[in-house]
């Protein structure tokens, strides 16, 4: 989906297009419009994986059933909700099919919603004439990547809801209650702690500081990230070369790219896509430099009769030995797979491992933040309001 601005009898206008970039110049340009700008449209939600799978899904379904292509959409469209985002789409691919193209080619104009690998798979299973496996296998595939997805953020929502709710509590004691203390007979002794209060009067100043302190290090790290990102977007091979010696980072970016890439090639090769393409399709699909090259390397060492584990330098001793034993095509597929699932594993693991350390370092600091609170102003709170006497 494209937001498009446009200028029609001398008024800008803003709407959203399914089409690609230059279908709409196209066809804005015949009916007159000058376009200003296309950008790909911006939404915080996106296009649910749910519907995605949904639609591979019931793609599947019916072509096992012998459904032609553009009545199985047809089915598909009746089924979706109007305000679906991946409506458009679908709408767009069906016309691509009506006008005769093959329905692979249609779903190519969206490569930033099924993704390359999917893409490719479906192209083959057509080629192969198993639309309805190819269908179903792609649909799976997005559902692990899913799952990987929505488990990452479950070992770090809560955590992160825990600081969130920390740091809001120190920023209003800090801004609102601690000057109001501060201000009371209990501590306006020539701006000196009173003997007796000094453990409240420590603890405040302890509050304010991480008042200062905390939200630094978030707007420090927010800043870093932004930097970083930035730098990754136009240096991206000398950044890559930096975070590959950090030792969690290589491991999980390497483990997650590895189970991607193996399920991607277990299901090409499923679909009868020669192993050689089929190590391109994943060169071209994955954003890392380092293993579009291990990739790339690899299909190279295909074509000049060589096995393929010897470009990938990443792969452990265990995985070397399992891709090793696919000597023939009857049992690449399982090869690939079994691959995946051992790195699926790995990265689960690597991650459930950060995640409780994160966490532990979380609590540890909105609990330290509590306990200061609890001496450096309820108590001191109490006091004022006479409760302690």
């Amino acid at each position: 989906m494209y937001t498009v601005k446009y200028l029609n009898n001398g008024k800008q206008f803003r709407e959203e297009s399914p089409d690609t970039p230059d279908e709409i110049r196209r066809k804005y340009a015949q009916e007159g419009k000058i376009v200003l700008s296309v950008d790909r449209a911006f939404s915080f939600k996106g296009i649910p994986k749910d519907e995605i799978i949904a639609f591979l899904t019931a793609m599947g379904d019916q072509a096992e059933s012998s459904v032609h292509t553009t009545q199985a959409l047809d089915n598909i469209l009746s089924s979706f909700p109007e305000k679906s985002p991946l409506l458009p789409a679908l709408k767009k691919i069906r016309a691509i099919v009506v006008e005769g193209a093959p329905v692979s080619e249609a779903m190519m104009a969206y490569p930033h919603i099924f993704g390359h690998s999917v893409l490719a798979m479906i192209e083959a299973g057509e080629h192969s004439g198993q639309m309805g496996e190819t269908f179903l296998a792609s649909a799976e595939f997005i559902t692990k990547q899913d799952e990987i997805n929505k488990m990452l953020w479950q070992q770090l929502s809560k955590p992160l809801v825990t600081f969130v709710f920390g740091v809001l509590s120190l920023l209003v004691n800090a801004t609102y209650v601690i000057p109001k203390l501060m201000n009371t007979p209990l501590f306006r002794t020539s701006g000196k702690a009173v003997a007796t209060h000094d453990a409240a009067y420590y603890c405040m100043q302890g509050l304010k500081a991480m008042s200062v302190l905390v939200p630094g290090g978030i707007i420090f790290t927010v800043v870093t990230i932004v930097g970083v990102s930035i730098l990754y977007r136009y240096n991206q091979e000398a950044v890559e070369k930096k975070i590959i010696f950090i030792p969690v980072v290589r491991e999980i970016i390497f483990f997650r790219a590895y189970f991607v890439a193996f399920s991607s090639l277990s299901k090409l090769v499923e679909v009868g896509v020669p192993l050689a393409d089929a190590f391109e399709i994943v060169e071209k699909s994955t954003g890392f430099i380092t293993l579009r090259r291990q990739f790339g390397s690899a299909r190279d060492a295909i074509n000049e009769g060589q096995h393929f584990t010897k470009a990938l330098t990443a792969l452990t001793a265990v995985e070397r030995s399992i891709l090793l034993t696919a000597q023939d095509s009857s049992r690449i597929h399982k090869s690939f797979h079994d691959t995946a699932k051992r790195y699926h594993r790995l990265y689960i693991k690597k991650v459930s491992d950060v995640g409780p350390k994160i966490q532990s370092a979380v609590i540890a600091l909105v609990v330290a933040i509590f306990i200061m609170e609890f001496f450096g102003i309820m108590l001191p709170y109490t006091k004022v309001l006479g409760s302690i006497k």
